[in-house]
């Protein structure tokens, strides 16, 4: 459930909520909540009864065009992703003078030797405590100082834009 808290992500939000204010942002992100639990609690369950991936029951029940569409829908957006989270390496360790030519291929040889040497169940272990760090969020949300009295207002009165401005 915290597929979205990387550098693609987080970069979206802060834009969405510089675009349209804490107004729809707050109780977006509530609301969000219920249903990312809701979505991934279903797909276990299928997975769970039918004892068949994601894929697997698409190419079964509407057929080959539609199981290959889904595959290859899911590797381009992975690969995008994965763009998106070098890119946000890069721009981090900028912040602590690390060059690109360094700071990225060595992301890239850190994430291709966890994908292939470690037993899954050590990775699981690993990326259940950086999921734990995402903790890092909540002091970083009191870090900004934002006006309470916003937040609190904005939870009870939901402001959806209508179009978009172009600036």
């Amino acid at each position: 459930m915290i597929a979205d808290n990387d550098a693609g992500g987080v970069i979206t939000y802060a834009q969405t909520g510089a675009m349209y204010g804490i107004g729809f942002f707050i109780p977006f992100l509530l609301l969000m909540i219920p249903v990312a639990y809701i979505v991934q609690e279903m797909t276990v369950r299928l997975g769970a009864v039918t004892h068949r991936g994601h894929a697997e029951m698409i190419w079964g029940r509407y057929g080959a065009f539609w199981g290959v569409f889904s595959l290859l829908d899911l590797t381009i957006a992975n690969i995008l992703t994965l763009v998106t989270e070098f890119i946000g390496i890069r721009i981090g360790m900028s912040i602590f003078s690390v060059p690109p030519y360094l700071s990225v291929p060595i992301a890239w040889v850190f994430v291709a030797s966890i994908m292939i040497f470690p037993h899954y169940n050590t990775w699981e272990r690993v990326a259940l405590w950086i999921a734990a760090g995402n903790i890092v969020f909540v002091p970083l949300a009191i870090a900004a100082h934002p006006d309470w009295s916003q937040v609190v207002a904005a939870v009870g009165s939901w402001h959806i834009p209508i179009g978009t401005a172009l600036v």
